[in-house]
């Protein structure tokens, strides 16, 4: 069974692109736009890792960090910002399993992170 990763972000481009850079690396994904959907996503079975960006719809990046962190509490958080967050950024920044990884970013660069953070989780 292939290791699952969760996109959150609001637009459909982006999380194809994401998708299609680490679906190289064998990971299955699974997408959404709705921050909420995470809770019943981990419920069928916790992903390895949860990408997300800091602007979701309905919610800032706090709230959202709130809800993984309540319903997949072991389950690292890989932000991916198109403007850095400082709010986010200071609550969440020394939290364990969260990191920012701002764009642009080349694939290579992401696909290595994923790799890291996983390995990180695993030991």
């Amino acid at each position: 069974m292939a290791t699952r990763i969760v996109i959150v972000d609001a637009a459909p481009d982006v999380r194809k692109i994401v998708a299609t850079i680490i679906e190289k690396d064998g990971y299955e994904v699974t997408q959404t736009d709705d921050p909420r959907a995470v809770v019943e996503i981990v419920k069928e079975a916790p992903p390895a890792l949860i990408i997300t960006n800091v602007a979701l719809p309905g919610m800032s990046g706090h709230e959202a960090m709130r809800i993984f962190k309540r319903h997949a509490p072991g389950v690292p958080v890989l932000m991916i910002p198109g403007l850095p967050d400082e709010g986010v950024i200071r609550e969440w920044g020394r939290e364990p399993g969260f990191e920012i990884f701002p764009k642009p970013f080349r694939a290579a660069d992401l696909r290595a992170k994923l790799r890291e953070m996983i390995k990180t989780r695993a030991e």
